[in-house]
């Protein structure tokens, strides 16, 4: 089973609020440009990762 479209529109619209707000967190804790850049893209990826495993079905019916 596949998911809506609906569904990845949320995930992209989540990352384009996620990842600015994340870079600016990492940027105010003291990290450089370039780190606070990798950290909030593996931030992103690790809620897409999430929310795809918490949807039902999105795994093909691994959930019970």
């Amino acid at each position: 089973m596949v998911p809506p479209i609906a569904d990845g529109l949320t995930v992209v619209l989540s990352l384009l609020v996620i990842l600015p707000l994340s870079k600016r967190l990492f940027t105010a804790i003291g990290l450089d440009e370039d780190s606070s850049r990798k950290l909030s893209i593996l931030t992103g990826m690790a809620s897409v990762v999430v929310f795809y495993l918490t949807i039902p079905g999105a795994c093909g019916g691994c959930h019970p």
